[in-house]
């Protein structure tokens, strides 16, 4: 696959579905790594494995171990040079790629923060730390994220949303922990098994939603309208 074949195949990936710089980048690392390893797995795999049993062979044949210790250190340095090399090629190809995709408007890291965090609050039911979380494993730059969450989160179309989603979570949580203690007590509980029931099911409520991302504070106290 050629530099051209790839930046079509990513532009027809783009034009699917949002996608950050970084994971386009990571995109095109594997795809061009594949590509190498398809075309040259077999006769480096060949090539190894002959050096090997020449290295092996020379050791066995003669006494002049440092000699032969010397020369596979050269090809050793060699390979490593020659790696470096391919290494440095391909993350050309990879910047000169994201850079155009960038530009012809394929890829915007705003655009895909903007649509993260909406999507992630409102269907994946994200609170913000798991969010900004993701997005920084994702490459997006901390600024972007900052913006992206002000105007997608606290604002805009997220107003009023965190706080459904939030009270929706520890509702559902929690009602399915009191219909498992049902099941375990029974009608035989009495006030003090009843008591430290509460408190378990408050402190499970709060390590899940917590596990969401939310807010140690906010989960608090949406927990205290609820019960």
């Amino acid at each position: 696959m050629d530099r051209e074949q790839l930046l079509n195949r990513l532009m027809a990936r783009c034009s699917r579905a949002e996608y950050s710089t970084g994971q386009v980048a990571a995109y095109a690392r594997r795809w061009l790594d594949r590509e190498v390893a398809q075309e040259c797995g077999a006769k480096g795999v060949a090539a190894a494995g002959s050096q090997v049993e020449e290295t092996v062979g020379a050791r066995a044949a003669t006494a002049e171990h440092q000699v032969v210790d010397a020369v596979v250190g050269k090809q050793a340095a060699l390979t490593g040079q020659m790696e470096q090399e391919v290494h440095n090629g391909r993350e050309r190809i990879v910047a000169g790629i994201v850079e155009q995709l960038v530009r012809e408007k394929f890829v915007d890291d705003r655009r895909f923060a903007a649509a993260f965090v909406r999507d992630k609050l409102r269907f994946n039911g994200w609170g913000r730390q798991k969010i900004v979380y993701k997005l920084r494993s994702l490459g997006v730059e901390q600024s972007i994220i900052s913006e992206a969450i002000d105007q997608n989160y606290y604002g805009g179309q997220g107003a009023g949303t965190v706080s459904e989603v939030l009270e929706k979570l520890v509702s559902n949580k929690w009602n399915s922990l009191c219909r498992r203690d049902e099941r375990k007590l029974g009608s035989g509980g009495n006030a003090e098994q009843e008591y430290k029931a509460i408190q378990a099911r408050r402190a499970a409520v709060l390590r899940f939603a917590t596990s969401r991302g939310f807010e140690y504070e906010e989960i608090l106290k949406c927990l205290n309208n609820i019960v």
